[in-house]
């Protein structure tokens, strides 16, 4: 049976890939790859073949080893900074760098994951920060709606003492119980 290198679209037997090491390797380390970017992964890898050569099939297992840890975690570690990266930020980093080549501003063959890492790192750090901010305002809200409302029941409060439906003394108290729920 033959099989095409999905980086390089050479043709090899079966046979062949099972009885190298590296080559049984490099392709147990694809098939733990998630189905969802396992294809942009493979077009991402092929840029690294040398012109005019195929890939080697011990490189193409280091490419995968070394981003496999951080696809399974779903994190990039960039310039010493790790921030969470899901698999859907990863194949747009992919998806990214693979438009640049198509584009011509990429040059190939490909000599580190560092362009790849970069944008991963820029959509983590986007979606981060876009995170932040919503979970702010989502906080700001409710901090607001807290205040309304610890008001409103001490309003209330004052309102039930102002008609003479509770004495001041269990107004006093119902006060200091308002305030542990609310935390003041």
């Amino acid at each position: 049976m033959k099989l095409r290198c999905p980086c390089c679209y050479g043709e090899f037997e079966i046979e062949a890939a099972l009885n190298l090491d590296a080559a049984r390797s490099a392709m147990l380390v694809a098939l733990r790859l998630p189905a969802s970017i396992a294809a942009p992964l493979a077009s991402y890898i092929g840029l690294f073949r040398p012109r005019k050569r195929t890939l080697a099939f011990d490189k193409m297992e280091r490419l995968y080893q070394e981003l496999l840890p951080m696809l399974a975690e779903e994190y990039v570690l960039r310039d010493g900074v790790r921030r969470a990266c899901s698999l859907k930020q990863w194949g747009e980093a992919l998806q990214a760098v693979l438009h640049a080549r198509q584009e011509g501003t990429l040059t190939t063959p490909l000599e580190s994951h560092g362009y790849l890492l970069t944008i991963a790192a820029r959509i983590a750090e986007r979606e981060g920060a876009k995170a932040e901010r919503d979970s702010a305002r989502k906080t700001a809200a409710q901090t607001g709606a807290e205040k309304l409302a610890f008001l409103e029941r001490m309003s209330r409060i004052a309102g039930d003492v102002e008609l003479g439906l509770i004495t001041a003394e269990k107004a006093e108290e119902q006060r200091r119980i308002v305030r542990q729920e609310y935390g003041q």
